[in-house]
């Protein structure tokens, strides 16, 4: 970096921004043993691609662009694939609610959805169908499909 009056210049500018909290934050997540949800993404494989790393914030940034609101953040839609251009996209929590790995799918009128999106399309209560299902039930039990 060079130095400017008052102190050195910022390759983007952008150290403040969400995108960039968003971005430190998969890296932490990544590659920092000491980061509290490490044990879900680096301990578990989960990685960052080389352009990201390698370009860093910048690089993430040109491909994602600003968030699309304070409520969205960073989401892989394949839970357990890397953090890529190809892989992420901005998401609100209550769609990524639907992207966890404690998620049960069942597919409805041929389409794969959460069972408590099943629930909600069949107009049943959510609580009522998880209710057969840790009784015992198949998800398509549980939300009267079988």
């Amino acid at each position: 970096m060079s130095k400017r009056r008052g102190g050195y210049n910022k390759t983007h500018g952008l150290s403040d921004s969400p995108e960039y909290k968003v971005f430190m934050g998969m890296m932490g997540r990544c590659y920092n043993p000491n980061h509290v949800d490490y044990h879900n993404y680096g301990a578990r494989g989960i990685r960052v691609c080389d352009r990201w790393r390698n370009g860093g914030f910048v690089a993430f940034f040109e491909d994602m662009g600003p968030r699309p609101s304070p409520r969205h953040t960073i989401e892989r839609r394949d839970n357990d694939g890397d953090y890529t251009p190809e892989n992420c996209c901005w998401a609100t929590r209550k769609e990524q609610q639907s992207n966890t790995r404690r998620n049960i799918f069942v597919t409805v009128n041929g389409k794969r959805v959460t069972l408590t999106e099943g629930a909600r399309r069949l107009g049943l209560h959510p609580r009522t169908v998880f209710s057969r299902y840790y009784a015992g039930k198949t998800p398509e039990e549980a939300l009267g499909l079988e």
